[in-house]
């Protein structure tokens, strides 16, 4: 008898092209305003939001797909939090980040993620702001342990 379990796991939405970077390897800091408290490492799911940021695009000379947009593309293990007090802090980190330093106004915080990896397909997902939960069945075979 296979019984199914329900278990949530927390989602990022992150604009285009920053979470493509993230998913090629190229940037394993995202940076945000806020923190949550949580228990640490833990895998997350990473989703596209639906609208790019066209100037980063540009930047990068990037197009992405529609496919790639409001989507569930991949997921990372989230690994800490650092708070960048000074500004210098947050230079030093730009290769890992990739935002310009006019971004910085003394509130940023990086999200550390590691193992990022692409999914085989895009999962259409709406976003959300912040963390938000993403619920999945695990399947329990006893038979087949």
């Amino acid at each position: 008898m296979i019984s199914l379990v329900l278990i949530y796991i927390l989602c990022l939405s992150i604009k285009q092209p920053w979470l493509n970077l993230i998913l090629d390897g190229k940037k394993d800091i995202e940076i945000r305003t806020w923190k949550r408290n949580i228990k640490l490492p833990m895998t997350i799911f990473l989703h596209a939001a639906l609208q790019p940021d066209k100037n980063a695009c540009k930047r990068f000379n990037m197009k992405i797909p529609k496919s790639d947009l409001g989507a569930i593309l991949g997921s990372a293990i989230l690994t800490g939090f650092k708070e960048y007090h000074i500004i210098g802090e947050f230079e030093t980190d730009q290769n890992r980040h990739h935002n310009l330093p006019e971004w910085y106004d003394g509130k940023q915080i990086g999200f550390i993620l590691k193992q990022a990896t692409r999914a085989d397909n895009p999962l259409p997902w709406k976003g959300q702001l912040g963390f938000f939960k993403v619920p999945i069945e695990i399947g329990n075979n006893p038979s087949s342990v």
